[in-house]
């Protein structure tokens, strides 16, 4: 009974997060006006990005691709907002409140195990594990300033210590 239970827990965390894997809302019914200027451009959207307003900003570097493709500042600072976007949309959501943030820890930690083995092992094309670890990093540095989200998780920012309970090659709580 544990390996269905284990397997409903494991599917229901991976459709909810692909659900928040997409990014950015479905398009706005406004198109958004950037000019000509790309510095202009990364301005507005950096004032979007100081009002919390994810989902403008999202839009506003969106558009500034399509006009400045080779503009990584863009793709940076657009991988960042969707990443507070769906920070956001996650803390709202009362599935992951009730069900994922009840879990003890080591319970989801198996959980979290048992997804990565499933990725592994079902995904046609191999699966390039340092940039899932390189995404998951970014998104956990994104987490600790969001204040809903160290609020929820009791997290006391200005003593947190990302590396206590922390399992490393060279022992438990001792830094990489």
């Amino acid at each position: 009974m544990r390996r269905v239970t284990s397997s409903r827990l494991v599917w229901f965390l991976a459709i909810w997060l692909a659900g928040f894997a997409s990014g950015a809302p479905a398009g706005s019914p406004t198109p958004v006006v950037i000019g000509t200027d790309p510095e202009a451009a990364l301005e507005k959207a950096l004032e979007l990005e100081r009002r919390h307003n994810w989902t403008g900003a999202i839009e506003t570097y969106e558009a500034a691709l399509e006009q400045w493709p080779g503009r990584a500042d863009f793709r940076h600072r657009l991988r960042l907002c969707e990443s507070h976007y769906k920070l956001a949309r996650r803390y709202q959501d009362k599935s992951f409140r009730n069900v994922l943030l009840k879990l003890p820890r080591e319970r989801a930690v198996e959980l979290y195990d048992e997804l990565l083995e499933r990725i592994e092992t079902h995904y046609v094309e191999p699966v390039g594990f340092e940039p899932l670890l390189r995404r998951g990093l970014d998104n956990l540095e994104v987490a600790l300033r969001d204040p809903a989200f160290l609020k929820t998780n009791q997290i006391d920012a200005a003593n947190a210590d990302p590396f206590v309970g922390c399992e490393t090659p060279s022992g438990p709580g001792e830094r990489p």
